[in-house]
């Protein structure tokens, strides 16, 4: 995952104002992987989900065919600005996805919408959400540099600013913006490429 971590080194280095284009970290995210995404607006029910990842491999589904067998990315036809740049964005995280944590049938798909809506105290988390919720978080990671971050923090505490504010500021959706703003978020985002805490056995 240390390319994760030179991706997010990358968007360190971009500032807010103005917002951080899309653009940007869809090249650098190419140049890291090798791999590119084509993406298209479909009709999809945005009460169950505004975006999905088609990998390469998926030569069955037409939409890979159409992309000449490059990644997919379909983003739900009708959303505002900020839900659709905020999901192309979370979705192409997916790029750095391993094998075993693509979400590669439409059984495996329906599996990952489950533990969306289930939380029960000894649901078993699979590789799918875990990769869900890493890209989430670095997508949000990658549009509000940590300096930025930081000080709408301050600024929110000051009664400065609110939620919609930041968020008009970084063009992403105002659900978001409460994730980005806790204390532990830049702290969470480094485990994804820390190495493991080796504990010791007597």
């Amino acid at each position: 995952m240390l390319k994760l971590k030179e991706l997010y080194d990358y968007c360190q280095t971009l500032s807010v104002p103005p917002r951080i284009k899309r653009n940007l970290v869809a090249e650098k995210i190419t140049q890291l992987t090798g791999l590119e995404a084509r993406v298209f607006i479909v009709d999809l029910d945005t009460e169950v989900c505004r975006g999905l990842f088609l990998s390469a491999c998926n030569e069955d589904v037409p939409l890979v065919r159409m992309a000449g067998g490059k990644a997919v990315i379909a983003i739900a036809r009708g959303m505002n600005r900020c839900w659709d740049r905020f999901v192309q964005v979370k979705e192409l995280m997916h790029l750095f996805d391993s094998e075993d944590e693509m979400t590669g049938t439409p059984e495996a798909f329906k599996h990952l919408l489950t533990e969306f809506s289930v939380r029960l105290p000894d649901f078993d988390t699979s590789k799918q959400m875990n990769s869900e919720v890493r890209a989430l978080v670095m997508a949000l990671a990658c549009l509000c540099p940590e300096t930025q971050r930081l000080q709408f923090v301050e600024a929110r505490k000051r009664g400065e600013i609110d939620n919609y504010q930041v968020a008009v500021q970084l063009r992403i959706p105002e659900f978001y913006v409460q994730t980005l703003l806790v204390p532990r978020f830049a702290e969470i985002v480094a485990s994804f490429w820390a190495p493991p805490v080796q504990v010791a056995v007597d």
